[in-house]
């Protein structure tokens, strides 16, 4: 069960740090936010590798492309969440554990019983819901970021299914290394070509807010740390479940941290995630 432990870690780290990094984006553009988390995650994985004495191995086949699909799909996380509060698109994206399911029973052989899966699918229904209690259609932003956290679900729903597939096949250390050169390679891309280069496009750094918002992309690379590990010991189909979890924390912690409220619906909500995560667990 140490599986459920990573996932519920990087459910509450993912959460904190999307909360902590939101304010950011007034001095900071997606390129760079990007940046940040790449750089974090790469270098809490490299420094692992050292104090564990873990290689680090680099194939030469078709296993070197499949890193690729987990930046890729951050990438889309990161634009979106500048268009839309942080709660609706960790909402749009909690759907994604019903395409890695689906991907994890077909082609990689996972099994899960009928119960489970009935709580899968009511789980993200409710997530979903939880979410899309902020949501707002005749918001022009947040009818954008809308669609791209619909992106989002399906790129995440994929990748996490060839993540599952990779780490088995190269290790989590090397599969995580090599994710975050495709980080920091992308990031350099999108800072080049969008001229956020120079000293002044970094000066938020010493803004209080753009220094919360370079410990959120820390705390959320810890967050892939703890992700990246639980898919490596456990099934897929409940890992990725059990991180949805980001979703009422991301809730909880807007309201405690950045002054937001909740209404009644949302915390029964909050309360049956809970409560169907237990029963996900225990089934």
């Amino acid at each position: 069960m140490s599986w459920f432990w990573f996932a519920f870690l990087t459910s509450l780290f993912w959460a904190l740090g999307g909360v902590l990094i939101k304010p950011a984006y007034k001095y900071f553009s997606e390129g760079q936010i990007y940046a940040f988390n790449g750089l974090s995650f790469f270098l809490i994985w490299l420094v692992f590798a050292l104090l564990t004495g873990n290689s680090v191995t680099c194939p030469i086949n078709y296993q070197l492309i499949l890193p690729l699909l987990s930046p890729l799909s951050f990438l889309f996380f990161v634009y979106s969440l500048k268009n839309a509060k942080p709660s609706i698109i960790s909402a749009l994206i909690a759907a994604s554990p019903l395409v890695t399911t689906g991907l994890s029973i077909i082609f990689l052989g996972e099994s899960i019983n009928s119960l489970q899966l009935g709580i899968i699918i009511l789980l993200v229904v409710v997530l979903i819901k939880l979410g899309l209690t902020e949501y707002k259609a005749n918001d022009k932003q947040e009818w954008k970021g809308f669609l791209l956290g619909l992106v989002c679900s399906m790129a995440f729903g994929i990748s996490n299914a060839v993540n599952k597939f990779a780490v088995s096949q190269i290790g989590p250390v090397s599969f995580s290394v090599i994710n975050g050169v495709y980080m920091i390679v992308i990031s350099i891309i999108w800072l080049v070509s969008s001229q956020k280069i120079t000293p002044r496009s970094w000066q938020g750094l010493v803004k209080p807010i753009g220094k919360q918002g370079l410990f959120g992309s820390l705390i959320y690379g810890f967050g892939g740390f703890f992700f990246f590990l639980g898919l490596q010991s456990g099934p897929a189909s409940l890992v990725t479940t059990i991180t949805n979890l980001n979703v009422p924390f991301t809730m909880i912690l807007a309201g405690l941290i950045l002054k937001g409220t909740t209404t009644k619906t949302q915390r029964i909500l909050i309360f049956l995630t809970f409560l169907l995560t237990t029963g996900l667990v225990l089934f």
